[in-house]
């Protein structure tokens, strides 16, 4: 993302980061399902159920197929270089969700373990929103909204 702020014009680099950007989707998408398959086998032997709709574990689902859509997106040609980078850093925040988020802020279920901690929900509701805005500042960038000056008045 920074790449499109900052460089915008290096292609080469842009394009290589793009790689790498989809290899580690593809990694964490493989990483996060095998998480949520060992995380069903050590519910079934803890509670007695492999999966029971707990918000941790659909959370962890929804974290799941905020990877899945984006990969299949770029399969089929819907998401390029910067759809990819713009998807992957948003689906980054239905991971914060499920790590933290239900932990945390939500405080219900089998996991509301630290419910009430002192300021936790300020601190991660704040990297939410400042990520966003890093989001929202790359499109603007990226869709030419925000021109440089200069090169406006050169025109």
């Amino acid at each position: 993302m920074a790449n499109y702020i900052f460089t915008p014009n290096a292609k080469t680099r842009t394009r290589s980061l793009s790689k790498w950007n989809y290899g580690v989707l593809q990694l964490g998408v493989l990483l996060l399902t095998t998480g949520i398959f060992l995380g069903g086998i050590w519910a079934h032997f803890s509670w007695g159920r492999f999966w029971g709709w707990d918000p941790k574990e659909t959370w962890a689902l929804i974290a799941l197929m905020c990877y899945v859509v984006p990969l299949h997106g770029r399969l089929v040609g819907w998401l390029k270089d910067f759809g990819m980078a713009i998807t992957s850093v948003v689906a980054f925040k239905a991971v914060l969700m499920a790590w933290y988020g239900v932990n945390i802020v939500l405080g219900t279920g089998l996991h509301s373990y630290g419910f009430g901690t002192g300021g936790s929900e300020l601190f991660i509701a704040s990297f939410v929103g400042l990520d966003l805005l890093f989001v929202g500042v790359s499109v603007a960038k990226h869709k030419g909204w925000l021109a440089n000056k200069q090169m406006v008045e050169a025109d």
